[in-house]
């Protein structure tokens, strides 16, 4: 009975950038490799000088065997002011690994504008809409959050808290307790709803006669309770 054959397990790579200041010869000028991320790389590749470039300059993507580091497939994506995916389709170790995929549609993300030299393939295509969707859930998210953020700020500001506070201050005293105590909620253990809803009522007192009296109220019913 023949066997029937195997599988050979996918093995593992590790992507990568480089970015080059000569996009024709690698070692001219300044060159960098082993870098982490795309952002990382665009970064460094904004920060070299143009008064000094010697060529156009270039940020690559490397795929490497996890195992064996020195079989290594790179091509450059970014070079000056295109994306230059002509030689994509022949590199099936770049085109077909999914981290490097997401690496190209993140640089495509980034220079909307660049003029693009070759197909964008379709998954590719589907993962910078993945990003673009991504980007645009995080802006309204902080939308919301920024709201939330005025919205504590404007009560912790409004006239209605500082009375509140003034009156919590006031109660501590008369209580010979601290406002932390107070703040805190724990003097909620020590008051009945009828007493609760009467520190409520006072923080509406303009009348600090009549505050004066509703505190000394609070605190003989808390004695004598």
């Amino acid at each position: 009975m023949a066997e029937t054959p195997t599988a050979e397990p996918t093995k593992a790579k590790t992507v990568s950038f480089t970015v080059a200041e000569c996009s024709e010869f690698h070692n001219m000028g300044e060159f960098h490799e082993n870098i982490a991320t795309v952002k990382e790389a665009m970064e460094i590749f904004e920060k070299i000088p143009p008064e000094r470039m010697s060529a156009i300059p270039a940020i690559g993507i490397r795929v490497a065997d996890k195992e064996n580091p020195e079989q290594v497939t790179e091509m450059d994506v970014i070079v000056g002011n295109h994306i230059d995916l002509q030689l994509l389709e022949y590199i099936p170790e770049i085109a077909e690994n999914k981290a490097a995929q997401f690496a190209i549609a993140e640089m495509l993300h980034a220079i909307p504008d660049a003029t693009i030299y070759g197909e964008v393939p379709e998954e590719i295509q589907k993962k910078v809409l993945v990003i673009e969707s991504k980007e645009k859930q995080t802006a309204q998210l902080k939308e919301i959050t920024d709201k939330l953020e005025q919205g504590v700020q404007d009560v912790f500001q409004s006239d209605s808290y500082k009375e509140l506070l003034s009156v919590i201050v006031e109660l501590a005293e008369y209580l010979e307790t601290t406002t932390g105590y107070l703040l805190n909620g724990e003097i909620r253990c020590d008051l009945d709803e009828g007493e609760k809803e009467m520190l409520e009522l006072m923080s509406m007192l303009k009348n600090s006669a009549i505050k004066k009296v509703a505190l000394e109220q609070v605190r003989v019913l808390t004695i004598w309770n």
